[in-house]
């Protein structure tokens, strides 16, 4: 089966398999696993100790495999799937910005830096960073266009970028917050009346 490959921006850490070279030397620069069932291979380029010299920069950081899909845009979903959630998990705005599969090539222009004041999870910590991966997959993958998620984890990855007036940074938070309720309610069905959400349990409220 064919492989899918991206090239991918601004995420640093550590992998769980080392790459070994021959000459005895060796590097723990591969983040291995499986998501559903798709296998991961995230192939790291930068050293996690370079990470203060790159922040507020784009840069090329990794390259991502993906095995298990069956279509260029099935793979190209996946990808930016695992980039939202190493986003998060960074506090980067962790983006790909080329695709390989079955012989399609496409690059694209992406805007994104690297952050990583205050990450989420260590990223030196890859058997957390996996097993977070693994726990929240499944329900990122149910809920993801229903709570609009990857705009939300978009947004608070944007907290932190580099000269955000703290006026702007005040006023995503509320947006974000708004925007779980709003789609919360939808998903549940909670109707708006008035200024509020209410239960359908008080209909002398909803008029």
């Amino acid at each position: 089966m064919a492989i899918f490959t991206a090239q991918v921006a601004n995420y640093f850490g550590l992998g769980n398999t080392p790459t070994r070279y021959p000459d005895g030397s060796w590097i723990l620069n591969q983040l291995c696993c499986k998501l559903g069932r798709y296998r991961i291979k995230i192939t790291l380029n930068r050293l996690l100790s370079e990470v203060s010299s790159w922040k507020g920069k784009q840069v090329h950081t990794a390259q991502l495999e993906v095995c298990g899909v069956r279509t260029f845009s099935e793979g190209k979903r996946i990808t930016q799937d695992v980039c939202a959630l190493l986003s998060f998990i960074s506090m980067s705005q962790v983006v790909a910005f080329e695709y390989s599969f079955n012989g399609v090539f496409k690059s694209y222009s992406v805007r994104g830096v690297v952050m990583h004041y205050r990450p989420v999870l260590d990223t030196a910590d890859s058997d957390m960073v996996v097993t977070f991966l693994q726990q929240v997959w499944k329900n990122y993958q149910r809920l993801k266009y229903k709570r609009k998620l990857y705009a939300v984890l978009d947004m608070v990855t944007f907290f932190d970028a580099p000269s955000r007036p703290l006026e702007l940074k005040l006023s995503q938070v509320f947006i974000v917050m708004e925007n779980l309720k709003g789609t919360y309610a939808h998903v549940n069905s909670i109707p708006f009346a008035g200024v509020f959400f209410r239960k359908v349990s008080s209909p002398q409220s909803q008029t």
